[in-house]
């Protein structure tokens, strides 16, 4: 059955190597699986044996002194207990971000897989460190220093699943402490002499084919990092390896200063094996306890920073806006055709897959070839197509990341998904699952009309569901409703019934603008915080980069295009850093009429397209003098457009180059409704006889004039059609004289200065 099981879910997904599907892995453990392109081998025991060697001599005394000496910078371990663990030391050669070979101090952590029957048999060579029930597998090459941990790889690759630490576990052992980390089963080892074994891949993944492995333990300690990563994958670690025999180690209550990880604790001279002994087990998946949630709770609350959720690395709008990639959560994306969502998406989902959480991509309009290869170049950020000779270093990293892709396109059941969802979500820990699009997911289902609205909301349940019980994060691709170009999208924008986003977490927005796209964050359940922020699109490494203020206004009222902008900024960073100047701040009295009608001119110009900024405030009111005030935003210079202005203007009703080319045809402005927040004009006067004059007959500046009559027509087209129905006998004014002007302007003032008080 299981195996049937497999080869299902295989059709379902594939990773990187294009050779490779769900069950690439199973293929380097069970006799007879499928073949792929590159054999896994076993990693080489005379190697090890001659790099462990080289720690017993004393070679590379600085990785000794890394590895051994205690303090901050130092992991405070013994030889005894290095030698048991038959650790090697040596040097390794890597690239770094500037594409350079550096060569790096490395430490070299061997794993092991246990023995078969026949091959127990078999006599251990003397230069080996394997041992009668054990065999060496793989070596993990980390080297040393935390700020540089993240050169590391595993050899060989492709290569067999083995664990770090299995050599010292006893034949007849019951219990075992499985840690998050090689220090960490190593400090715990040091500290208490209990057994210990780190996980394969760190917090990331816990690979099924290490599991019977560890089914002759009565119980297990599970040792994860005291963060937001380390508890969400406990708890999925536990109920992959038996929640009534796993125990989750956490920091003691009250404990004032709680270590991040095992070797934390040990540096700080806590008690690892009180830590151990407090342990206790997950309760049912549908009740807990205040005392079980205890340590969550305090951690939200004394690190809420930390947090927030997963941060990304190459856009700190997301980090400002949505604090981050939380699990359990429901996105949904949405933009017009060519608007960039498979592109900004693809290049998120590097982002977090860079920091370990495990990616599983469903792209059902674009093929997985053409999305790899996209991707591919957003992580070397590179062209590779002009440098080709970077190919390989690049495809190494990137085959390394924990990426996977269904293997499904065009229309598919959602049931079909949903089962290789959680099947993937249980085998490589899935932690973020992409749908694109949902549209193409289910064309050709269903009937038509109301019936295609009830499929999109039950597949919408469904993974609303998902995420929820799964406690993974989903992001969802939707369509638009077919509007004008000339029109930006909003919420309602979104294809479908209500439900779509009611259901999600976080609704973002892509719209075109004629040089640049813009993301708007529509809805952001987690706090509340929306906003948008301007991306320009490198074509040659395929990714998107944030733009400033200063460059947004210089594409807006400059010949410049987004290519030359790039290049500028990758010539001089610094430009890119410069703020854009802020409008000054200053009150400036008013005496005459004049200078009002230049303030209200350069305010009408300036802000009738950010409506949101027209709320002006107005100065404390002095009964005892007679003069008008200006408003308290002063803008300087009317004819340079402010970047609100350009964020908000829609996009062209055709490509920009045309635009150019055509002569300008000047238009009427057409005269629309106003919503009622809008109506109202805002009124600088202050005594009774200054607001007297403006309905006494008392000539009016030009502008203002101007303003009052198109807040009356619009008045008039809303509110006074609904008055005359209601009382027929009425005219403008209310009192059946039609002939009302005065008092209308009256009322819309006195109202207008009500609302402002």
């Amino acid at each position: 059955i299981c195996l049937v099981f497999f080869f299902q879910a295989e059709d379902g997904i594939r990773d990187f190597c294009l050779s490779r599907g769900l069950g690439d892995v199973y293929k380097r453990q069970v006799h007879g699986g499928p073949k792929r392109g590159r054999e896994a081998q076993y990693a080489s025991e005379l190697l090890a044996h001659i790099r462990h060697q080289n720690f017993l001599d004393g070679r590379y005394p600085e990785v000794a002194s890394y590895i051994t000496s205690p303090g901050p910078e130092g992991r405070q371990l013994s030889r005894a207990t290095l030698e048991a663990y038959k650790i090697g030391v040596g040097t390794e050669t890597f690239t770094n971000e500037e594409g350079e070979r550096v060569e790096l101090p490395v430490v070299y952590f061997p794993m092991f897989a246990p023995r078969s029957s026949k091959s127990k048999k078999e006599e251990v060579d003397v230069q080996s460190i394997s041992n009668s029930n054990v065999r060496l597998v793989r070596n993990k090459v980390r080297a040393i220093g935390r700020e540089m941990k993240h050169f590391q790889r595993m050899e060989p690759s492709p290569g067999f699943w083995g664990l770090f630490g299995l050599n010292v576990v006893p034949a007849d052992a019951e219990f075992i402490v499985l840690t998050e980390g090689e220090y960490d089963a190593m400090a715990v080892y040091e500290a208490t002499g209990l057994p210990s074994i780190s996980l394969p891949n760190g917090a990331s993944h816990l690979p099924v084919q290490v599991l019977p492995w560890l089914e002759r333990f009565k119980r297990i300690y599970l040792w994860m990092d005291n963060d937001e990563v380390g508890r969400e994958n406990a708890a999925a670690f536990a109920k992959k390896l038996g929640v009534n025999r796993t125990y989750l180690v956490q920091p003691l209550r009250g404990e004032p200063n709680p270590a991040k990880d095992a070797n934390d604790a040990l540096r700080a001279g806590q008690n690892l094996l009180e830590i151990i002994t407090a342990a206790r087990p997950m309760t049912q998946d549908n009740m807990t306890t205040f005392s079980e949630m205890r340590h969550v709770v305090r951690n939200r609350i004394f690190k809420y920073s930390e947090n927030l959720g997963l941060q990304s690395e190459y856009f700190a709008w997301f980090n400002a806006k949505l604090k981050g990639f939380r699990r359990g959560e429901l996105t949904i994306m949405t933009g017009g055709t060519g608007s960039g969502k498979t592109t900004l998406l693809s290049q998120l989902s590097l982002d977090f897959c860079r920091r370990g959480v495990s990616t599983l991509w469903g792209s059902f309009e674009v093929k997985n070839e053409i999305l790899m290869t996209n991707m591919l170049m957003q992580y070397a950020n590179t062209n590779l197509t002009t440098e080709k000779e970077k190919f390989e270093h690049y495809a190494d990293e990137f085959e390394r990341l924990p990426l996977f892709f269904l293997k499904f396109f065009g229309s598919t059941e959602v049931d079909k998904i949903i089962s290789t969802v959680e099947y993937a979500v249980y085998t490589f820990d899935i932690g973020h699952v992409i749908i694109d699009n949902l549209q193409f997911l289910l064309s050709g289902q269903g009937g038509r009309g109301y019936d295609k609205f009830d499929l999109q909301d039950d597949a919408i349940a469904k993974l609303r569901q998902l995420a929820t019980t799964r406690n993974i994060h989903v992001t969802l691709v939707i369509h638009p409703r077919k509007v004008d170009d000339n029109v930006d999208l909003s919420v309602s924008s979104v294809f479908g019934t209500a439900k779509a986003t009611q259901e999600a977490d976080n609704i973002l927005i892509i719209q075109n603008r004629p040089k640049f796209k813009l993301v708007e964050v529509k809805k952001n359940r987690f706090d509340g915080e929306l906003g948008r922020v301007p991306l320009g699109f490198d074509k040659d490494t395929k990714r998107f980069v944030e733009l400033t203020e200063n460059e947004v206004l210089d594409l807006h009222k400059t010949p410049l295009m987004l290519p030359e902008l790039l290049s500028r900024r990758s010539k001089s960073p610094q430009i890119a850093q410069k703020a854009t100047p802020k409008i000054e701040q200053k009150t400036a009295p008013l005496t005459d009429m004049a200078r009002l009608d230049h303030l209200f001119q350069a305010m009408t110009e300036q802000d009738q397209v950010a409506k949101e900024k027209q709320d002006l405030i107005l100065p404390p009111e002095d009964e005892d003098e007679e003069v008008v005030h200006a408003p308290t935003k002063v803008i300087e210079s009317p004819e340079e457009p402010e970047v609100e202005k350009v964020l908000q203007e829609a996009p062209p009703t055709q490509p920009q180059s045309d635009r150019e080319e055509k002569e300008p045809v000047i238009e009427e402005p057409k005269e629309s409704p106003l919503p009622m927040k809008d109506l109202l004009a805002p009124i600088w006067m202050k005594s009774s006889a200054a607001k007297d004059s403006f309905w006494e007959g008392e000539s009016l500046p030009p502008a203002v004039e101007k303003h009052l009559t198109e807040r009356e027509r619009a008045y008039e087209s809303i509110v006074a059609p609904r008055s005359r129905q209601e009382y027929p006998s009425r005219g403008r004014n209310g009192n059946g004289n039609g002939n009302g002007n005065g008092n209308l302007r009256r009322s819309l003032l006195e109202e207008s200065l009500s609302r402002k008080k």
